[in-house]
């Protein structure tokens, strides 16, 4: 659950600490109930969402070895499935439009701020050469 619930965080959330892994996590599986309660996704796709999810947390219990958070990658494309059918149904409610506006809007910032500020690892080949350059140059 906790490496699950990381990877969703770091989807949605990055590097900014206002909401804990467990948090984010149950705010998507409230919105996935929600979205089933209202009919937006029908039961039978539900079920394969939660076949997929399920099949994830089945294996990686009882697989042996360590487990990385990128072994769980394979369960983004449903976070983010959750997601965009949460917005998309928010766009399209003439009452709550205004509020799918706000959520894109505040993603939108939320990912070009991480864009423009993320660090780069410079210790590629140009970087390497450099060293190489200078050391014997």
């Amino acid at each position: 659950w906790f490496l699950m619930s990381k990877n969703i965080h770091g989807l949605f959330m990055g590097t900014f600490p206002w909401l804990s892994f467990n948090s984010v996590s149950m705010i998507i599986l409230v919105i996935f109930s929600f979205l089933i309660i209202k009919k937006v996704i029908e039961r039978r796709f539900a079920y394969l969402i939660i076949i997929w999810i399920s099949i994830y947390i089945l294996f990686f219990s009882s697989y042996s070895k360590i487990v990385s958070e990128y072994y769980l990658n394979g369960m983004t494309v449903i976070w983010i499935l959750i997601f965009s059918v949460f917005i998309s149904h928010l766009l399209d409610n003439i009452n709550l439009r205004h509020f799918g506006f706000m959520i894109l809007s505040l993603f939108f910032v939320f990912n070009l701020n991480k864009f423009f500020s993320y660090k780069i690892n410079e210790s590629g080949y140009n970087q390497r050469k450099d060293i190489v350059a200078n050391r014997f140059g």
